[in-house]
């Protein structure tokens, strides 16, 4: 159910669907509040709408959740450093 789920909401942020996205991303919340995806996500889609602080903070909230989530490391190094790079949505890791 999760992985449909996940699979659903990194759809919408590919897309920058953002309204359906953030709904998505605060129900997987209500059934995992201490997943790091859920930072993740959201620091995603601040990020696609350019609240870049705010995408900061979800970003090292979902580093605090888990400090080895490699899609969130580089995500937050790639922001921080203003770099072009592609975001990463962690469906490229397996």
């Amino acid at each position: 159910m999760n992985q449909i789920i996940n699979k659903t909401i990194i759809q919408a942020l590919k897309v920058k669907k953002l309204d359906e996205s953030y709904i998505q991303i605060l129900e997987f919340f209500k059934a995992n509040p201490d997943s790091v995806l859920t930072h993740h996500y959201l620091g995603i889609r601040c990020e696609l709408s350019k609240e870049y602080n705010l995408a900061i903070r979800h970003y090292r909230a979902a580093l605090a959740l888990d400090g080895t989530y490699r899609p969130v490391i580089e995500n937050l190094y790639r922001l921080g450093q203003g770099k072009k790079a592609p975001i990463l949505f962690g469906d490229e890791v397996n």
